[in-house]
């Protein structure tokens, strides 16, 4: 029995501890430790495999980057971030295609970048 309790107590510990589900949240503390000038930079160093452009479709024959979102007003792509300082940033979410053309209504096929900004 002790021996069960204790991989049942690993479990639960497991369990409890936070998990940025598929890498989909960056916070202030993650941004701030790049000591990167802008986000974009940031992006590049946290997230490299977000500035892999996508396989080509047809409604993207050139292939394409996730789209950018701040405050929920779209901005473009992600060299919109290159305007962008870290400590302006309360949380950056990725989404995936699906998840992002159903929030806003096109297709998304590279996902969507969801920048939420500190209220000054």
């Amino acid at each position: 029995a002790p021996a069960a309790n204790a991989s049942h107590r690993g479990m639960a510990r497991r369990a409890i501890a936070p998990v940025h589900r598929a890498n989909e949240l960056i916070t202030p503390a993650e941004l701030s430790a790049t000591r990167e000038p802008t986000v974009l930079e940031a992006l590049r160093r946290l997230r490299a495999d977000l500035f892999r452009v996508r396989a080509p479709s047809p409604s993207e024959p050139q292939g394409s980057l996730p789209a950018v979102y701040i405050d929920g007003m779209y901005q473009g792509d992600l060299n919109v971030l290159q305007s962008l300082i870290p400590d302006v940033v309360r949380e950056i979410r990725f989404v995936s295609s699906i998840d992002a053309s159903f929030r806003f209504g096109r297709p998304h096929p590279a996902g969507a970048v969801l920048v939420l900004l500190k209220l000054r």
